[in-house]
C-alpha cells in the first residue's frame, strides 16, 4: 500500500505500510519512538515487532533529492481482536523536523484505509501533551475524560475518529468497552518491560499490542516485585523494579490470610511429584491468588507447569483463566462472541436451508428484507427478487433459510462469474441470531467457491445491511481495488512463500514473512482452506468416538446442507480425557477411532482448554450442545477434561484408513491412535491432500 506523496521542502514523502519496506526499518521506528518515549504510550520492543509481523505499522518517509531515505513519523495501530469494532491506534509519531507538513493526517488516513471494515479509530491522550490539541484537526472528536493510569493520575481524553462508510448514530460509541484486568507474571512482565536484547523479538509482542491499545488493562499482582528483585543483573533488577513502581500498573491483592488459603488451595491440585520437580509453581500460585483476589479476569505466563496444573484450579467456580500469551486474542475473541455468537441456539431447534420454491421465493413474502436505510426502493427490490428467482430455477444459486415455523430467516445467491463467485443478494432478518447465520453463509460461500475452483467470493448487493457487512469483515472479508467487498479463497497448501504467490496471483499483497503460528493460523483463516505450513503450527491426529464423529462432523461435504445441524458448520467444540493438551492455534486431523477406524475430516484448533467438566460446559455454552453429563463421562482420573475449540471442519472426499495413515507417514504413525498425536508439517500435507483428493 503506497499512499499519495506529498512535497517537504523539495524532498518527497511517501506513506506505505511496513510490510512494503526491508525488514531492517522496524529498528528505525523503534528509534523514533525511543526519542519521543516521554510524549508516547510505554511499548517494548517486542511490540514493535509483533505490530510489523502483522503489517499493522504505516510509515512515512522522506526520500532526499540524492535518494536517500529517512522516517518521518509512524502510526502503529492494532485491530488485534476481531471482535473490536474499532482500530486502536498505540503511536502516533513525527520527527520534530517534519511536524506541520500533514503527515500525520497522511498516516491517520492511511490507517484509516488499511481498517476500513472497523467502526473508525480510538485512541486515548493526556490532556497535558502538545497532542491533545491537534486531534480535531486529523478528524477525531473527544467521546469521554477519565483518570489517567499511571502514577500522576493526570487526566486524559478518549478520541474517536469515524469511519464514515461504516459508522452509524447507532454505533457511536457511549462508553469504553470492557476491558479485561490481565496479571502478569515474572516472565510475562520481563518481555514487557526488560532491557534485555534477548527479548526484542520473543514472547509477549501480542500481549504488548493488546495492551498498547487499551485491549486489556494490564496488572501485576502484589508478590511480582519479590520475584524481580531476584534478578541477577543488578542494572536490569533496578529498571524492572523502578518500572514496576512507577509504571501505575494496577496492583492485585488481598487479605494475606485469603491469599494463603487460596494458595494453598490451588496447590492442592497439583500432584506431589510435579511440586517437588519444580518448587515455582508454588510461587505462581501465590500469583495466581494474588490476581483472583485482587479482581483480574486471567493471568498470563509462559510457564507450562502454572497453565496446566493450576489453571484448572485456578477456573473452576468462578469466571478466571490461566493463559499462554498467544492464546490472548482467541480467548478476548471468544469473550466477546459469547453473547452474539450461538450456534447452539441453531442446533437446538431445526433451522432449514432450502432452495426455496416459488412460493418462499417471492417478493411479497420477501419484503422485510427490503433495506429502507440505504435507500433501496421496494419496486427495485421485487424486480430483482423476479429476476433471481427466474435466473436461478433448479440451481443452487438461490438459497433460503428457514425457522421452525416457516418464516424466511435469510436469503441469498451467488453466481460464478470468472474466477470468482459473484453474490448479488444477501439478506438476513435482524435479531440476535444474525451475527451466527451471517458467519455461516460466509463460509457456505467459500466453501462453494473452492469446491469450483474459484478465487474469490464477491458481495456486490449494494443494499446489504450494515451489519451484515461488519461480520463479513470479521470474516476475512475486505474491499478490493475496486471497493468491492472480497474474500480470498486459496486452496494451496505449502509454504508461507508458495501461499504469497498464490495470493499475489489473485492481486492480493501479503506479508513478506509470518513470525509465529498465530499469524498463520489467523491467515488459514482468512484465506480459507488455505493451509499455511508453518514450523510452529502444529497438526494433530485426535481420537473422536463414532457417535460424536457423526454429531460433530457429519461425514458430508458442507454441513450447512445439513438442515437440523446449521449451527455446526462453523465452530464446535469436543471434549476428551484431560491428560494431555494439544497446542492451540493448531489443526486437527479427525480420526473415527471405533468404527470407521479412519481420518475423516480436518479442523481449524482455535483452542485448547484443561479444566473441570463444570467450568469448561459454561464457558463454551454458546457453541457446545454436549449436556454436562456427556462433558463429565470424559474426565480423566483427577476429574479435568480437554476442551478443544475447533472451527471450519472440512470432510475429507476420500477418508483415509489406519493403514494408508501409517503408509504416508513412513510408519511415524504406527500406533492405534488412543490420544492425540503430533504429525509434521511433511506428513500433514500428504494426509490432507489424500483425503481431499478428488
Amino acid at each position: 500500500m503506497t499512499r499519495a506523496t506529498q512535497n517537504l521542502d523539495g524532498d518527497t514523502i511517501r506513506v506505505v505500510g511496513i510490510e512494503t519496506v526491508p525488514a531492517n526499518w522496524v529498528e528505525k521506528v523503534i528509534e523514533l519512538g525511543d526519542k519521543h518515549r516521554n510524549w508516547l504510550g510505554h511499548m517494548p520492543f517486542a511490540g514493535f515487532h509483533q505490530a510489523a509481523t502483522s503489517g499493522n505499522i504505516v510509515l512515512a518517509i522522506r526520500t532526499f533529492d540524492d535518494g536517500t531515505e529517512a522516517l518521518a513519523g509512524y502510526c502503529l495501530y492494532a485491530p488485534t481482536v476481531r471482535a473490536d469494532r474499532y482500530a486502536r491506534i498505540a503511536h502516533l509519531c513525527v520527527a520534530e523536523e517534519c511536524r506541520g507538513r500533514g503527515i500525520a493526517q497522511g498516516l491517520t488516513d492511511a490507517v484509516l484505509d488499511r481498517c476500513s471494515d472497523r467502526l473508525g479509530l480510538r485512541l486515548s491522550c493526556r490532556d497535558d501533551w502538545k497532542a491533545a490539541a491537534a486531534w480535531p484537526s486529523l478528524g477525531f472528536e473527544p467521546v469521554r475524560r477519565r483518570t489517567g493510569r499511571g502514577k500522576t493520575r493526570e487526566p486524559m481524553t478518549e478520541w474517536v475518529r469515524h469511519n464514515e462508510s461504516a459508522a452509524t448514530l447507532l454505533t457511536l460509541p457511549s462508553e469504553d468497552p470492557d476491558q479485561l484486568v490481565a496479571a502478569v507474571d515474572s516472565n510475562v512482565f520481563c518481555d514487557l518491560y526488560g532491557t534485555s536484547t534477548k527479548r526484542r523479538q520473543r514472547f509477549s509482542g501480542t500481549v504488548a499490542i493488546l495492551a498498547a491499545s487499551e485491549q486489556i488493562r494490564l496488572a501485576r499482582p502484589f508478590s511480582l516485585t519479590g520475584e524481580l528483585n531476584r534478578t541477577a543483573d543488578v542494572r536490569e533488577r533496578d529498571a524492572l523494579l523502578q518500572t514496576a513502581a512507577a509504571g501505575g500498573l494496577k496492583v492485585l491483592n488481598g487479605n494475606r490470610n485469603d491469599v494463603r488459603r487460596l494458595r494453598d488451595n490451588l496447590l492442592a491440585h497439583v500432584p506431589a511429584e510435579e511440586l517437588m520437580k519444580d518448587p515455582s509453581l508454588k510461587t505462581d500460585a501465590t500469583l495466581i491468588a494474588e490476581a483472583i483476589l485482587g479482581g483480574a479476569d486471567v493471568f498470563v505466563t509462559r510457564d507450562a507447569p502454572a497453565v496446566t496444573h493450576l489453571g484448572p484450579a485456578a477456573a473452576d467456580g468462578r469466571d478466571f483463566a490461566v493463559l499462554y500469551p498467544t492464546e490472548l486474542p482467541a480467548f478476548i475473541d471468544r469473550r466477546a462472541d459469547t453473547a452474539s455468537y450461538l450456534p447452539a441456539q441453531l442446533e437446538e431447534t431445526h433451522y432449514q436451508v432450502t432452495r426455496g420454491d416459488a412460493a418462499t421465493w417471492n417478493p411479497e413474502r420477501l419484503t422485510s428484507m427490503l433495506n429502507l436505510e440505504s435507500g433501496e426502493k421496494k419496486v427495485e427490490f421485487r424486480v430483482q427478487i423476479k429476476d433471481l428467482a427466474e435466473t436461478t430455477a433448479g440451481t443452487d444459486d438461490r438459497q433460503v433459510t428457514l425457522t421452525p415455523d416457516g418464516e424466511v430467516l435469510a436469503i441469498w445467491s451467488a453466481q460464478a462469474t470468472n474466477n470468482g463467485l459473484d453474490v448479488p443478494l444477501l439478506r438476513i432478518q435482524r435479531g440476535p441470531l444474525l451475527p451466527t447465520i451471517a458467519r455461516q453463509i460466509s463460509r457456505a460461500l467459500r466453501r462453494r467457491a473452492a469446491h469450483s475452483g474459484l478465487t474469490s467470493v464477491r458481495l456486490i448487493d449494494r443494499h446489504a445491511a450494515t451489519a451484515v457487512i461488519a461480520e463479513l469483515h470479521r470474516d476475512g472479508f475486505g474491499p478490493d481495488v475496486a471497493g468491492v467487498l472480497t474474500a480470498t479463497v486459496l486452496a494451496v497448501v505449502g509454504s508461507w512463500a508458495q501461499v504469497r504467490t498464490a495470493a499475489a496471483e489473485t492481486g492480493l499483497a501479503l506479508p513478506d514473512e509470518l513470525t509465529s503460528a498465530v499469524d498463520a493460523s489467523e491467515y488459514e483463516r482468512v484465506l480459507w482452506p488455505a493451509k499455511v505450513l508453518h514450523p510452529e503450527l502444529s497438526t494433530y491426529l485426535v481420537p473422536i468416538r463414532g457417535a460424536y464423529a457423526d454429531d460433530l462432523l457429519g461425514h458430508v461435504p458442507t454441513l450447512l446442507a445439513r438442515p437440523a445441524d446449521l449451527g455446526l458448520s462453523r465452530e464446535h467444540v469436543y471434549y476428551r480425557s484431560g491428560q494431555s493438551r494439544p497446542a492451540a492455534p493448531g489443526r486437527v486431523l479427525w480420526y473415527s477411532s471405533r468404527r470407521d477406524k479412519e481420518i475423516v475430516a480436518c479442523s481449524r484448533l482455535v483452542e485448547s482448554v484443561i479444566g473441570t467438566p463444570e467450568v469448561l460446559h459454561r464457558e463454551f455454552a454458546n457453541i457446545g450442545v454436549f449436556t454436562l453429563d456427556q462433558v463429565r463421562a470424559s474426565r480423566d482420573r483427577r476429574g479435568k477434561v480437554n476442551a478443544l475449540r475447533f472451527a471450519d471442519t472440512e470432510i475429507f472426499r476420500r477418508p483415509i484408513p489406519l493403514a494408508r495413515v501409517q503408509e504416508l507417514s513412513k510408519d511415524a504413525a504406527k500406533l492405534t491412535i488412543q490420544s492425540p498425536y503430533p504429525v509434521d508439517a511433511v506428513v500433514f500435507q500428504r494426509l490432507y491432500e489424500e483425503g481431499m483428493r478428488r
